[in-house]
């Protein structure tokens, strides 16, 4: 309901009725996928470099245009910037667009990403988007990612289920 109440803000341009609506969602507990999207929108309100307004478009004003235009534009204002790229690729994943996805998920891993929330979901979707686009270097790198430190038993297991496919699909048939 906040986030809702802070696009609602956001069409009425009221930015510090977004502000709040967000900072009043982010202190509740809520699951891991939540706490992403929470996150992530607190990033785009405290961008403050060339991105900020694709970004903010992209989460607060949706309509406006497409998520994939936003998040284009986003990577164009600041190609360094990791997080664009992530947006990028789960829009491009979105489309069925795997080649471009893999590519932008990879350029979020490797330019960095605001969490391990974030480094956790890229890395899980950049190996369905590498395997689909049959780039077996990225998805070892996907797996490569789910086997750190960081990451949950349940990914580490995801990262074995992966690279067992790879080992089946190189056999002789």
């Amino acid at each position: 309901m906040l986030e809702r109440l802070a696009r609602d803000a956001a069409a009425r341009g009221d930015r510090a009725g977004v502000e709040a609506r967000i900072r009043q969602a982010s202190a509740l507990p809520v699951d891991a996928a939540e706490r992403r999207q929470l996150d992530a929108e607190v990033f785009a309100l405290a961008r403050r470099g060339p991105a900020a307004v694709p970004l903010y478009a992209y989460f607060f004003l949706p309509g406006t245009l497409d998520g994939v235009t936003l998040a284009q534009w986003a990577v164009i204002a600041e190609p360094t910037l990791g997080f664009a790229h992530y947006v990028l690729g789960l829009q491009r994943q979105n489309l069925g667009l795997w080649d471009g996805a893999a590519d932008a998920l990879d350029r979020a891993l490797t330019q960095g990403l605001p969490g391990v929330l974030f480094v956790r979901n890229a890395a899980r979707r950049l190996a369905i988007a590498a395997y689909r686009s049959h780039d077996l270097a990225r998805v070892e790198r996907a797996i490569r990612t789910l086997s750190g430190p960081d990451m949950t038993t349940s990914d580490r297991l995801l990262a074995k289920d992966w690279q067992d496919r790879l080992t089946f699909d190189a056999k002789p048939r």
